[in-house]
């Protein structure tokens, strides 16, 4: 048999249930080994995936990074006692990297087991990296549209008529899949010879569902045996006894087995329209016998052909064998990163794990990102051709070659505002995204020099444009942290890229073991040696920098940014040309500004390699203005949140020598 599931009309969409997991089987149906007598059919039992509604397309920025594809399709074919399978998952969205040979690269694993060369032989593995106009993985030409059940359908007892189920089709189409399940399997019990073969079946009727119910106009009709298409039922059998043979509208399968029986009924109606289809018990079980089926699904099948643009994609086709059993696989895969940028000496679109790149295509990519649809690289501050080659600048490592200073494997996993992303990205190169004067910037925290001079003293030559209270004392405040954010120690929380992307953390000063930590989460760095720098520095920067300061500025001082660094002088607080380096800005209730900024100090810069580089710059803003926004904005949201929409499945038998049929989207 075979079950498929198709996306819907829409780029982005939801991912819906594949089967109901409501229904319970009682034999073999957690080891999914073969059972007993002819008849059974090995392989899953579960069909469930395990995303659910409302999973999230990942968007793979940076060289690579692990995801957990979708699966949107399942195609099953009973081949004699074994099953075969073609799955297709959907791993990210977006035009990903070339992966290589996937079995040499090991990027693929099955149940956490890698998949090379020298294990799962048999198994085709079939990718498509998610261009606009890729190729459709060959046989996935139908789209099924599934809705659950999961209904037993008793046959009658004891007077009591048989459990019947009335399915009202949503939209006209030419021909339903039924599938059936015999979850305690179908078999009787002989006293002299054990389990023995039995039939089970269903009665199946129709009518327009259009129309109210009419005995005389509208009355319900036999459905059709089509008998090759539906080589496991019959319609005239003998031995049936009491029950009804050679009926039109009874379907009848036989087996010899305590395993769950899986059968799938394709019904084709004389013409396409909208039926109401009503399915009936017929063989009660007894103490002796196992005959009763459960309605899990019924699917409406229509014909399409999908490539899946802008969707990266892989493909399995094998045979379930022990090690797969019970369930259909889950999946990881070491996802190459999205193409962003162009190769300078080739002009091919490579990927790339600079994060002021990859930034960038989050605010400017128009599928899933920010859309913004502005030049970049205008603006007061320098561009981001400087921001770029700044985190692109080779660092030493001890021991081991140079590397960039910043890098970026990065996963948009979730449907979380397009700032909430942008802010972690931002976080592995010291970066911020901010608002000023109505315009949203980027900014960044690097070795600096004075840009301005703040003056309290009551007696100077220059300027007083730290504003005083009304007593006369200087507005500066100093602001220590409190108890609790007194840190000894840092510990960053990064996904290692040697060792698989498990999570690991590095702590700071290397092997002490801090009483009261910073913690950091960095779930854009994948390598120790960028975890350690950033550590080191965040460590300097709670240590050698930990007082803010407060003030009130005067006019015309209302053009500094955050990350700007200034000079403070005040006789108050013992301070002369003290630096400090803004963190926020903004207007006092007389229009004056009022700056909030942190101590700082060269030291925490003093042993990245590339600070001495910048120590002359009149600004530290690291990207220029790149949205201006309209009144009212709450946060930025991506265009099309990268969400994919399962619509439907369907199921299906095939005998072996039929063609595989697949998904695909209207």
């Amino acid at each position: 048999m075979i079950l498929l599931l198709a996306l819907g009309p829409f780029a982005v969409v939801l991912i819906t249930t594949l089967i109901s997991t409501g229904i319970s089987f009682a034999i073999g149906a957690i080891t999914g080994k073969p059972g007993t007598g002819s008849g059974s059919t090995p392989g899953f039992d579960r069909l469930a995936n395990s995303k659910g509604e409302g999973a999230f397309v990942p968007v793979v920025l940076g060289k690579e990074h692990p995801v957990e594809p979708l699966l949107i399709s399942v195609v099953l074919r009973t081949e004699g006692q074994k099953q075969a399978f073609d799955l297709l998952y959907v791993a990210s969205h977006g035009t990903s990297g070339d992966p290589g040979d996937i079995r040499k690269s090991g990027r693929l694993k099955i149940n956490g087991e890698k998949v090379g060369e020298g294990n799962y032989p048999d198994l085709e593995i079939h990718h498509r990296t998610g261009t606009a106009n890729q190729d459709a993985i060959p046989g996935f030409n139908k789209v099924g549209s599934p809705f659950d059940i999961g209904l037993l359908l008793e046959g009658p007892k004891d007077g009591n008529p048989a459990i019947s189920h009335e399915y009202e089709m949503r939209a006209d189409a030419k021909e339903i899949q039924i599938l059936l399940t015999f979850a305690s399997g179908l078999y009787r019990i002989s006293k002299s010879k054990g389990v023995r073969g039995v039939y089970g079946g269903v009665k199946i009727e129709y009518r327009d569902a259009t129309k109210a119910h009419d005995p005389l106009h509208n009355p319900w009709r036999a459905a059709p045996l089509d008998k090759p298409q539906n080589p496991d039922w019959e319609n005239s059998v003998s031995g049936l006894g009491q029950f009804p043979s050679g009926v039109p509208g009874y379907f009848y399968t036989r087996a010899s087995s305590t395993s769950p029986v899986r059968r799938q009924i394709e019904l084709v109606f004389p013409t396409k329209g909208r039926y109401v289809v009503r399915v009936s018990g017929v063989i009660e079980s007894n103490a002796a016998r196992q005959s009763e089926p459960t309605l899990s699904s019924v699917i409406e099948i229509t014909q399409s052909e999908d490539t899946y643009p802008w969707y990266q994609l892989i493909a399995l086709k094998g045979v379930v064998t022990d090690s797969l059993g019970g369930s259909v696989p889950s999946i990881e895969w070491l996802s190459p990163g999205l193409l962003v940028t162009n190769d300078p000496a080739t002009g091919n679109a490579v990927t790339s794990e600079n994060p002021f790149i990859l930034a960038r295509e989050v605010f400017q990519n128009t599928r899933w990102g920010l859309g913004f649809p502005v030049s970049l690289d205008v603006g007061v501050g320098s561009s981001w051709q400087d921001a770029i080659d700044r985190a692109a600048t080779l660092t030493s490592v001890a021991g081991g070659p140079q590397e960039p200073l910043w890098r970026l494997n990065y996963l948009i996993a979730d449907g979380a505002p397009g700032e909430d992303h942008i802010r972690q990205i931002l976080q592995t190169c010291r970066a911020h995204l901010i608002e000023h004067d109505g315009l949203v910037r980027i900014v960044q925290d690097i070795a600096g020099s004075s840009v301005r001079t703040f003056d309290a003293r009551k007696t100077t030559d220059g300027r007083q444009n730290v504003v005083a209270e009304q007593d006369g004392r200087s507005s500066l405040r100093r602001i220590p942290p409190p108890q609790d954010e007194q840190y000894d120690g840092v510990v960053i929380a990064f996904l290692d890229a040697d060792d698989e992307y498990r999570e690991k953390t590095v702590t700071w000063p290397e092997g002490s073991t801090p009483k009261n930590p910073l913690e950091l989460n960095y779930r854009g760095v994948a390598h120790r040696t960028q975890a350690a720098r950033e550590a080191r520095y965040q460590y300097l920067l709670a240590t050698l920098t930990p007082d803010f300061w407060e003030w009130r500025a005067g006019w015309g001082d209302h053009d500094l940014l955050p990350m700007d660094v200034v000079a403070v002088n005040d006789d108050h607080h013992g301070l002369t040309s003290a630096l400090l380096r803004l963190y926020a800005t903004g207007h006092g209730s007389r229009g004056e500004g009022r700056m909030v900024a942190r101590d700082y100090d060269a030291g925490v810069y003093a042993n990245d390699p590339v600070s001495s580089l910048f120590s002359t710059r009149e600004t530290n803003t690291s990207a220029p203005a790149v949205k201006k926004l309209p009144p009212g904005v709450g946060t930025l949201q991506f265009m099309n949140p990268p969400v994919l929409k399962v619509l439907s499945i369907s199921v299906r038998v095939e005998k072996a020598d039929l063609n595989v049929v697949t998904v695909s989207a209207p």
